[in-house]
């Protein structure tokens, strides 16, 4: 287990006006882990629209980084699992197998009333990423041809390529 350093932020601090985190802001120095939100930004990239806050995969973590107050205490990350697995890459040209790192991870924290709050169960280095491919349809009134977009299969995209190095950094 370890413990993040943390000091008080506030939204209009860290977020600009579309909600992301603000890159710029020089003074943060809030939450230090490593949260991947690529599972929900994949929607975004392929033009589609992202999934309402009760389909989101990461719904949880989503509420407990909301409810969680940093100033009434330090949040707390316990890596209850780690593992290294190989899988091919999807976005290599040969489609060659590389080996990853996956953990899950338990989020305890402070709400504004000091009550403890979590996220059990919280899986890193993995995600489903949205695809899209191209149709084609005829329209009906101008009897022409023409394409969009069509959601696809989501596919599994590792992101913490398995190093020694990495394997401290987590524990």
């Amino acid at each position: 287990m370890f413990s993040i350093e943390s000091e008080t932020r506030t939204s209009s601090d860290n977020y600009n006006e579309n909600g992301k985190i603000n890159k710029n802001n020089k003074k943060d120095k809030g939450l230090r882990f490593h949260y991947d939100t690529s599972e929900y930004d994949s929607y975004a990239k392929c033009g589609m629209a992202s999934p309402l806050s009760y389909e989101r995969m990461d719904k949880f973590e989503h509420k407990f980084l909301g409810n969680v107050d940093i100033s009434k205490g330090k949040i707390q990350v316990q890596i209850t699992t780690m593992s290294r697995q190989k899988a091919i890459d999807p976005y290599s040209k040969k489609k060659e197998r590389k080996e990853y790192l996956t953990f899950t991870s338990n989020w305890i924290g402070l709400n504004y009333w000091k009550e403890e709050i979590r996220v059990n169960s919280h899986i890193e280095g993995k995600a489903l990423i949205q695809q899209t491919k191209i149709v084609n349809k005829i329209n009906r009134e101008t009897g022409k041809p023409e394409e969009y977009k069509k959601p696809d299969i989501p596919i599994t995209v590792f992101s913490i390529p398995f190093t020694k190095a990495n394997v401290d950094k987590y524990l």
